[in-house]
């Protein structure tokens, strides 16, 4: 036997088996990718964490893993690693309407509303029926003072989706700080039907009411409010002087992780 077989047998057995572990690799990424989306739903976040990091090690160009991990540090408090993550996946994937739409809304919580509302576009480009972008970039919209805009967005989101209780109530809020008191009420009672508990809902149809001249019914709902949320009591005294509405994106602002765990964490 010639004394080159041996070499030549590893050369060929070496560089055909390269092709061969680039789909091994790909179907163990997707094996974990799975593993993490089911520990991210049963709230074992280092568990998901971990397993995202694995397929992520298996398969780099994996854009649906960066995206998973930047939820699950989202829900771990570690806003900045979440965004590198988001931005990871959408340099990936650069439709991916999903993560446009959770960086927007890590740059919401951080006040960077001309960047919010530019992720919030491209979320609603990439996927007209996501009914959670126009809301969001609703809520942009009415820190940029765009009261029409946020009207527009948050009956887009209802048409979408009509169980959809924040855009209901976003778009009261919008009527109420027009003026348009008929038109509050209406989007605020569908609100608190929706949603039995919604304790802003509640608050800002109290206004309504008072602005209406029904103050029995006004009183009947601020008591309403503080049973399902007793810290508004200052917030509410202020109100009834002012008149003014409950601004829904300070309803929102402390609840962005149980948002993300409510409905980024099972998609």
């Amino acid at each position: 036997m010639s004394h080159w077989f041996f070499p030549l047998f590893l050369l060929a057995f070496f560089c055909g088996s390269f092709p061969l572990q680039k789909p091994i690799r790909q179907r163990a990424a997707q094996q974990a990718l799975l593993k993490a989306r089911e520990w991210l739903q049963q709230g074992e976040l280092e568990k998901a964490f971990a397993a995202y990091d694995q397929a992520l090690q298996q398969n780099p160009l994996l854009a649906d893993a960066w995206y998973g991990r930047g939820v699950v540090r989202v829900l771990q408090a570690d806003d900045e690693a979440a965004l590198a993550d988001f931005t990871h996946a959408i340099k990936l994937q650069p439709r991916q309407s999903k993560a446009f739409l959770a960086r927007g809304m890590i740059y919401l919580e951080q006040q960077e509303f001309v960047r919010a509302f530019k992720d919030f576009n491209r979320a609603v480009r990439w996927n007209p029926y996501n009914a959670r972008a126009y809301h969001y970039r609703g809520v942009a919209r009415l820190r940029q003072h765009d009261l029409k805009g946020v009207i527009a967005d948050n009956t887009r989101a209802i048409q979408i989706d009509l169980t959809f209780a924040e855009a209901w109530h976003d778009r009261g809020a919008a009527h109420y700080l027009q003026d348009r008191f008929p038109e509050a009420l209406v989007d605020f009672n569908e609100a608190i039907k929706l949603r039995p508990a919604y304790a802003s809902a509640y608050l800002n149809r109290g206004l309504v009411y008072l602005r209406l001249g029904r103050q029995e019914d006004a009183e009947k709902d601020f008591a309403a409010c503080l049973k399902y949320d007793p810290s508004l009591v200052k917030r509410i005294a202020t109100l009834k002087q002012t008149k003014r509405s409950h601004a829904p994106l300070k309803r929102w602002r402390h609840g962005l992780r149980t948002v993300f765990l409510t409905h980024f964490a099972t998609k």
